[in-house]
């Protein structure tokens, strides 16, 4: 708060000056409506994929670290007013999860509309991960490939910044600072505990991780980025922040 703004080179840190210094919230109201108006089309999936990557290879035909799902989880949402629908994935298992995710993942995506991730950087390696190691079902992945739009340039871009972020535009920051929710009711909390507590329950047969920590804390990454932007669309919001 002490540093003399003339020394801020940068838009993004002059923001983050003034709303550390006035406890003020950040918003460009163009920019998010710009966004979610000519890239959200319904039906709107959110979705997330959890991986697993090991030292030593699980399953034939993997590398060392080699990145590969072994869930996922999607919140559909296929009109305005309607409610969402919860599809799901985990392999039960220590079998190869890679192909029977292909198919049901197939199955669960309409066949249309916006599919909205955090990150899509990711998202879009695994399955382009998947696309490479079973390419018969190349063209149906590469749709959905297509179709993914990424609700993190919102915030990388500062359409909005909370000083409560410090700084960072991670789901986990961003989720408490535009909701007011946060992860702490969860046993499971982030990825890293999330394969972890995967690889420990079905390849080390370890009884005391339950099946659901693992669902919830998918579940909640999918349908976090649903709430974010329906407090990012309401009225109120704007008026409360523009």
């Amino acid at each position: 708060n002490d540093v003399p703004p003339s020394l801020l080179k940068s838009d993004k840190h002059h923001i983050q000056h003034s709303t550390s210094k006035n406890k003020s919230i950040y918003i460009n109201p163009n920019g998010i409506n710009g966004y979610l108006i000519s890239k959200l089309e319904y039906p709107i999936s959110y979705f997330d994929f959890e991986t697993l990557a090991t030292p030593i290879p699980q399953h034939d035909n993997t590398r060392p670290y080699e990145r590969y799902p072994f869930q996922y989880s999607i919140h559909i949402q296929k009109g305005e007013d309607e409610d969402l629908i919860h599809k799901e994935f985990i392999e039960e298992s220590n079998n190869d999860p890679r192909e029977n995710l292909i198919k049901q993942l197939i199955e669960d995506f309409p066949s249309s509309g916006s599919i909205v991730v955090y990150y899509e950087s990711f998202e879009k390696s695994v399955l382009q991960y998947l696309a490479d190691r079973f390419p018969k079902y190349k063209d149906q992945l590469s749709k959905i490939h297509a179709r993914i739009v990424d609700l993190f340039v919102i915030f990388r871009d500062f359409g909005y910044y909370n000083p409560s972020q410090k700084g960072s535009a991670s789901l986990k920051y961003v989720y408490p600072a535009v909701v007011r929710k946060d992860y702490s009711h969860l046993i499971i909390q982030n990825g890293e505990e999330a394969f972890t507590q995967y690889y420990n329950k079905y390849y080390k047969n370890d009884e005391n991780v339950s099946l659901k920590s693992l669902l919830d804390y998918c579940a909640l990454d999918t349908y976090s980025m649903y709430e974010i932007i329906e407090e990012l669309r309401s009225t109120s919001f704007y008026e409360n922040f523009a």
